[in-house]
């Protein structure tokens, strides 16, 4: 493992823009990261992150190493430098994929040491530890730019964007769980229900009005619905081909 490239870092200027680009191009997974101005990036082999505001930026390869102290020391004997990446200091940076050190080798060129979580005693933490969850919906259309209209709408007030798109193809996602897929076709998909997390009751009313301008038909008013727990917050309404869309909150009951 020491010496192998373990972790990549990309700084961009427009996350979002990032994120659509990389996951069309490679399909890569983006989940928010620890500190909320980043992305987890999860790929079929080396992970990375993704930070923005950073115009310019050049992709960094962290190398692994079993003792990331002792590898900053070796580094500074041979006349390079280490630094943090957040405090600027000479400390490492402890992470969800381990602990990280930006360095600098003795011609200035950067590159990054990176002690995984492994080698730390802390056990794996990296996809293949994290909790199961659903990867992707997918629903076949009738009329793509109308599903397209509807969902962006629909979608933007609970977290959700456009990733990428292809020839007859649309992929919405949050960055954070799975995506939905819209597939173009002669047979689309009818009677499906798919619904979406939002983070508050406000969210939810905001999904279901512009869901409805956006030429959905209503199925049900943004509201309590105690039949299903005491804290479900939700509305409901049928997209373009009729599938029943639902967004919902839940909060846990006082008591």
């Amino acid at each position: 493992m020491t010496g192998e490239p373990t972790f990549f870092e990309i700084g961009v200027t427009d996350t979002a823009r990032a994120r659509a680009f990389y996951g069309g191009l490679f399909g890569w997974r983006f989940e928010s990261g620890p500190s909320g101005n980043g992305y987890r990036i999860s790929t079929p082999t080396v992970p990375g992150g993704l930070h923005g505001d950073d115009e310019g930026a050049s992709p960094l390869v962290f190398f692994g190493v079993a003792d990331l102290e002792a590898a900053m020391a070796r580094v500074r004997d041979l006349g390079g430098q280490t630094e943090a990446l957040e405090s600027r200091a000479d400390e490492p940076r402890k992470g969800s994929f381990g602990r990280f050190a930006l360095c600098r080798d003795d011609q200035r060129s950067p590159f990054g040491l990176h002690q995984p979580p492994e080698a730390e005693g802390e056990g794996t933490q990296g996809p293949a530890a994290r909790r199961p969850t659903i990867d992707h919906v997918t629903l076949w259309v009738g009329d793509l730019p109308a599903s397209r209209r509807f969902y962006e709408a629909a979608l933007a007030p609970l977290g959700f964007g456009l990733e990428f798109e292809h020839e007859g193809l649309l992929a919405f996602g949050s960055g954070e769980s799975g995506r939905l897929i819209l597939y173009v076709g002669e047979r689309p998909v009818v009677g499906v229900h798919v619904a979406f997390s939002a983070p508050s009751p406000e969210a939810v009313d905001a999904f279901h009005a512009a869901a409805l301008e956006a030429g959905g038909r209503d199925n049900g008013a943004p509201g309590p619905r105690p039949e299903y727990h005491g804290g479900y917050y939700g509305a409901y309404v049928f997209d373009p081909d009729g599938n029943n869309v639902e967004a919902v909150h839940h909060a846990v009951p006082p008591g």
